[in-house]
């Protein structure tokens, strides 16, 4: 028989947070995570399947070989912080915002190809045991701007920039070991 499904999730949180007050607030928090197991879960990053639940990890007994181990989406350390400040004079009503985060690389497998399904099945080493991948950051910055008319009335004018510092890395490496 096959062994049971396990996907286990130990995690630590702190963060902390300023309310709005004073023009400024920020949230910001750390998250220790350890995921471990033998199942992703409803997408097998392997063979790209997103079958919920009928994916196939545990179709054969050589596909169960190594498969225990640190799961794909285990990312050990995550910051995040997200805040912003509006300008009480000068140019009144101006917000500012700012948003990061930064995210531990992914464990790294070494995939074996299965002929019988033609794709990527097999753990050729024991599952997330070849290191981390790189690691994942982005910033992003808003400012926003209230034009007023009339009593009640007035139009936004927002800036979005998005990857702020053009950040291009790979994210994901290729962990297909061989034909």
């Amino acid at each position: 028989g096959a062994p049971k499904v396990r996907r286990i999730s130990d995690a630590f949180e702190l963060s902390g947070r300023k309310r709005f007050s004073d023009g400024w607030q920020f949230l910001a928090s750390y998250v220790w995570q350890r995921l471990e197991g033998n199942y992703d879960g409803v997408f097998q990053n392997s063979t790209g399947q997103l079958d919920p639940n009928i994916n196939s990890a545990f179709d054969y007994a050589d596909f169960l070989i190594n498969a225990e181990g640190r799961l794909t989406n285990d990312r050990t350390h995550q910051l995040k912080f997200d805040g912003s400040y509006e300008f009480q004079t000068g140019p009144q009503g101006l917000n500012i915002g700012f948003s990061t985060y930064w995210l531990s690389g992914m464990p790294l497998n070494a995939y074996g190809y299965s002929f019988a399904y033609a794709n990527w099945e097999y753990y050729r080493a024991p599952r997330g045991s070849l290191g981390r991948g790189p690691s994942e950051w982005e910033a992003n910055i808003q400012a926003q701007y209230p034009i007023r008319f009339g009593d009640n009335k007035r139009v936004n004018l927002i800036l979005d920039v998005f990857n702020l510092f053009d950040r291009q890395k790979p994210i994901q490496l290729d962990e297909r070991y061989n034909l």
